[in-house]
């Protein structure tokens, strides 16, 4: 069976950083699906075996991992 072809690093962390932003804008009307969008964004992290930038690990609770609006 052939191996799929990796997908290079910049592609992900650029996937992950959209869903961020979606993430920012979906906390004021649903906090619900804001969670879900930093899920998908971990579990798209963790299957590539790429780590979520610092400034976007900052954002979202390391034991619940639900979204956390910065103050601004």
């Amino acid at each position: 069976m052939a191996k799929k072809p990796k997908i290079p690093t910049k592609v992900i962390i650029e996937a992950i950083n959209v869903l961020f932003e979606e993430a920012k804008v979906k906390f004021k009307t649903d906090p619900k699906q804001a969670d879900n969008l930093v899920n998908k964004a971990r579990n798209i992290a963790m299957k590539n075996r790429v780590s979520i930038p610092s400034k976007l690990q900052k954002s979202f609770c390391k034991h619940c991992y639900a979204y956390l609006n910065p103050p601004t």
